[in-house]
């Protein structure tokens, strides 16, 4: 029982008895360490409005475009180092994201993130701790934005978290995104994102969006145990770096036991994190283990009529490594699903998907979850004449979702990404890449919550099974 190396679904696990699988799944979870993010498991559920735009735009905009080369290379260099004036800065985490900060003058600070692993670009998410000696209200220049648009001069707003505290919060003002002088690598057009913040004395984390870790998935596992047979637990790793990469199979398994012959019920799959920085995925990935993982009569119906597939993290190394869009060896691993580089998360992933496409059952949808940085609500990038299930979301009006921004296309730019692949080559009608934002609802009053992008994971779920 112990030594038994679990299967996807169907006759490998019918193999399995449900006290041994149930015996390994806890096993597995227990053995399985690292630290999450959030102390609780829960981020703050504070209804935040929309900041409106102010007049530091323009100033910001002269500010940057003033700038002079020479000058800037005699600010004192805060990071990498021990500091000074004050001030320190760390990012020697998981997911850390920080290259260098700057001192430009008395209370302004100039910070360059890092590229991702192997790349000079893609710097868009970001995560470190400022450390001050006494209460500073402090100015925050982040200049290695590269593209041209931002919610940050529409609403949105970064998150903080003093040590000490448990819960995050949205945080910040006067903010302003204009384009800058920087040449960084062989890019010429960067952006900065200017925001002020008053910092308590101590430590304080910063992040782009409230922050989500591998260490947080095995949290959410572990709070949601269920308390029956219908949790499965796979390793599809080990990752380049070493990580496992875990598939959730979540289905009624004495319904398994009982059918006789082959088991016909259809699969729907949902994935997550393929690119890192997009951490708002992983709160519709929870929503959605949230509701198949609990003992409510929706969730024992819906396990008996599916099994469900979750991939909850599809890039662990890249999340680790506080990269935007690359895995650990400098791959964008949604433009690789044509033809997916040896060794690469991607060759487990669609492997994967493949023996389930075979499956009797067969595969009726895939969700892959990400994030959008320039635009507000929740909305599909989906392939040509399948409109069924944003059709099915939008009935739902669950107040995030807003089906006007669906996009039904198939071009070459995306040809190599998940959901054109599973749509095109292993025939799945109804796959869709579903983008979230980072910041505000689709009435633009309210900035998204953790909560608000769960309850649309759940949604997700309910779509899909009406598609059946």
């Amino acid at each position: 029982c112990a030594d038994r190396k679990p299967g996807l679904a169907g006759a490998a696990s019918k193999a399995e008895g449900k006290g041994c699988r149930m015996a390994r799944v806890a096993a597995l979870l227990e053995t399985l360490r690292d630290e999450p993010v959030e102390a609780d498991g829960m981020a703050s559920e504070e209804e935040v409005t929309c900041l409106q735009p102010n007049s530091r735009q323009l100033e910001e905009f002269v500010a940057s475009m003033a700038v002079d080369a020479a000058d800037a290379a005699t600010w004192p260099v805060i990071y990498p180092g021990p500091g000074g004036h004050g001030l320190r800065f760390e990012a020697s985490f998981q997911g850390g994201n920080l290259r260098r900060v700057r001192l430009e003058s008395d209370g302004v600070v100039e910070v360059l993130l890092c590229g991702d692993t192997r790349r000079s670009y893609h710097c868009q998410s970001f995560c470190f701790d400022a450390i001050v000696d006494v209460p500073l209200t402090l100015r925050f220049r982040i200049v290695s934005f590269s593209k041209p648009g931002s919610t940050f001069t529409d609403g949105q707003r970064i998150v903080t978290r003093p040590e000490g505290m448990v819960a995050w919060r949205r945080d910040g003002h006067d903010y302003a995104y204009v384009p800058n002088r920087y040449t960084i690598g062989q890019r010429r057009r960067h952006y900065t994102l200017a925001f002020t913040l008053s910092l308590r004395a101590g430590r304080t984390r910063v992040a782009h969006f409230y922050p989500y870790l591998y260490g947080d998935v095995l949290q959410d596992l572990r709070r949601l145990g269920p308390s029956g047979d219908w949790l499965n637990v796979s390793d599809l790793g080990p990752t380049p770096g070493g990580r496992p990469l875990l598939m959730l199979t979540i289905t009624d398994f004495e319904v398994a036991q009982a059918i006789e012959g082959p088991d016909v019920r259809p699969h729907i799959v949902i994935s997550a994190r393929v690119h890192p920085g997009e951490v708002p995925a992983s709160f519709m990935m929870r929503g959605a283990l949230e509701l198949l993982l609990s003992d409510a009569e929706e969730a024992r119906d819906l396990r008996r009529r599916f099994v469900f597939v979750a991939l909850p993290m599809l890039n662990p190394d890249g999340v680790a490594a506080g990269n935007g869009r690359a895995n650990g060896a400098g791959l964008d691993l949604n433009r690789c699903w044509e033809r997916p580089p040896e060794g690469s998360e991607i060759v487990a992933a669609r492997r994967a998907l493949q023996e389930l496409c075979a499956s009797p059952g067969g595969v009726l949808a895939y969700l892959d979850l990400h994030a959008h940085s320039r635009r507000h609500g929740a909305f599909t990038l989906s392939n040509p004449s399948t409109q069924a299930l944003p059709d099915l979301l939008a009935e739902m009006d669950d107040g995030v979702f807003d089906r006007k921004q669906c996009v039904f296309s198939y071009n070459k730019s995306k040809r190599g990404s998940a959901r054109c692949v599973v749509w095109r080559d292993l025939g799945v009608k109804h796959s869709h890449t579903v983008e979230a934002t980072y910041a505000a609802l689709p009435g633009r009053k309210h900035l998204v919550t953790p909560r608000d992008l769960s309850e649309l994971g759940q949604n997700l779920v309910r779509g899909c099974a009406k598609l059946g």
